[in-house]
């Protein structure tokens, strides 16, 4: 099986703001739309 791209994944954190930085500090991960109203990326 060849994957050539990730549409979307869901990850539960307890902890946003250091998730968020985690990933995108240690996976190079954009940040590209916060959703304010759920508290969760979108």
């Amino acid at each position: 099986m060849n994957v050539r791209e990730v549409e979307y994944i869901t990850i539960p954190v307890t902890n946003l703001d250091a998730s968020l930085r985690f990933y995108h500090e240690v996976f190079d991960l954009p940040i590209i739309e916060l959703n304010d109203a759920l508290k969760a990326p979108n």
